[in-house]
């Protein structure tokens, strides 16, 4: 049975007297100020960790109402500041991943349509057929009454020339946050992988993961309501799951569950979503260098904002991260757009009547000289399937000479692999008439010769 509350309401003089009492160490404070300013039960929550919980001597069931020894009002001052600072770095951070995330949903949605907000054919079954707040129809009322009374300039002008609702690029501006990880989690399961893909997160086909990147959106909705209501983030348990694909592996470590369940989660995604969309950005090395400093001023543990040991060994935060993991996404958007087999396809595709012994020798021999384009996903390769004569074992000559010049017989297993990537890029990049020579492979188009229409890569050689 739940107990009536009856504490008294205490003054400011009362309150220092309270602290004073239970052993806090008020010098070098002004503590009549501070607690004007911050208030009582909010700076409780940072000095909540330094209560003293050894059993009360009589032998009571609670805890005795000290802090511990060596507590100070001007370290609890120093951990308020630090996490007020703390959460302005990170909802900065947060802002440019609602902005791009804006701009995604308006640019592949208006690739479909000016109102393709509105089309229920580009939504899930389950969210167009709810009821209830995350239903497809209670976001566009959402929308529809942001429209009604925003005084934004291009609104007003908009309505005043045109009437009706907005564009799909334009809606997106007068949005919540909110309510654009609604849409971007109703969408159908491709056009969420799109969008996924350009935030960097693959699965392991290489193919957009929509699904993680919807929980990192709600996890981040979550953080960010936390600073917009100048809540505490230090030491604060963040309960709102995180999807970690398994071929992410610089954020394998984060399976760690205090990890997992702190700032540093989140500050860890968030590094990982700008090196995507923003390759410049310093805002890792700056927030890691500030927490670094400013826990150590207030002889704090790193670990309670979920920083396990050795964090900074960690592939993510190396300074060749970003320029890493932009090779890599680069790789797996090459992937993305070329349709591949595995290694022992291949043998079986080309060389049905050999033996296993031979057909892995007469692979590697035409990897060797250049001609078979192969390309390495971890400890295994892909192989793109235009290389190959749909529906029988023979393989493209034109594409083999074409891999030859390209690619070339190299010594090197880490020069043949680069050049590799080089080829691939070049298959699937424009000519000088728009076309891709991959695109002009299947018009039947593409010359034996191709260099004038698509120029050979000068890294390629």
């Amino acid at each position: 049975m739940s107990q009536r509350y009856e504490r008294a309401h205490q003054s400011i003089a009362e309150q220092i007297e309270l602290l004073e009492r239970r052993g806090m160490d008020l010098s070098g404070v002004n503590a009549t100020e501070l607690l004007t300013r911050v208030g009582y039960f909010r700076l409780s929550g940072y000095w909540h960790p330094f209560r003293d919980l050894t059993p009360c001597p009589a032998g009571g069931n609670g805890s005795a109402p000290r802090f511990l020894p060596g507590t100070t009002l001007r370290q609890i001052e120093s951990i308020y500041e630090f996490d007020r600072e703390l959460r302005f770095r990170v909802f900065d951070a947060i802002e440019t991943i609602e902005s791009a995330l804006r701009f995604q949903l308006g640019y592949h949605l208006g690739r479909i349509g000016v109102f393709a907000h509105r089309d229920p054919r580009n939504f899930a079954n389950g969210f167009v057929e709810a009821a209830g707040p995350r239903s497809h129809m209670h976001v566009l009322r959402r929308i529809d009454a942001a429209e009604a009374r925003s005084h934004e300039d291009f609104v007003t002008h908009f309505r005043r020339k045109y009437g009706g609702p907005l564009p799909v690029w334009m809606a997106p501006e007068i949005m919540s946050f909110g309510e654009l990880i609604r849409l971007y989690q109703g969408l159908n399961t491709s056009l969420r992988n799109t969008i996924a893909a350009e935030f960097g997160i693959r699965n392991a086909a290489q193919v957009g993961d929509g699904a993680t990147l919807a929980t990192w959106l709600n996890h981040l909705r979550t953080v960010r309501n936390v600073c917009a209501h100048h809540s505490r983030l230090w030491n604060r348990a963040l309960t709102t799951p995180i999807g970690l694909p398994r071929q992410i592996p610089a954020l394998m470590h984060l399976t760690e569950a205090r990890a997992r369940s702190r700032i540093y989660a989140t500050i860890t995604i968030l590094r990982f979503m700008l090196a995507t969309i923003k390759p410049a950005s310093t805002w890792a090395e700056h927030i890691t260098a500030f927490v670094v400093e400013r826990t150590r001023a207030s002889s704090l543990d790193i670990s309670t904002l979920g920083f396990p040991v050795a964090w900074s060994t960690q592939p993510i935060w190396a300074t060749s991260f970003v320029r890493e993991h932009a090779e890599i996404t680069e790789h797996d958007e090459l992937l993305g757009r070329l349709p591949s087999v595995s290694r022992s396809a291949v043998r079986t595709l080309l060389f049905p009547r050999n033996n296993p012994s031979t057909q892995k020798s007469r692979i590697r021999a035409l990897m060797i000289q250049g001609k078979l384009l192969s390309l390495p996903i971890g400890a295994q390769r892909a192989f793109p399937t235009f290389q190959f004569v749909a529906g029988s074992s023979l393989f493209q000559d034109r594409v083999f000479s074409i891999n030859l010049e390209l690619i070339g017989q190299t010594v090197s297993t880490d020069e043949r692999e680069r050049r590799s990537w080089v080829a691939a890029r070049w298959w699937v990049t424009p000519g000088r008439y728009g076309e891709t020579p991959l695109e002009a492979l299947a018009a039947k188009t593409l010359r034996a010769v191709p260099w004038s229409e698509f120029p050979r890569p000068s890294a390629g050689r």
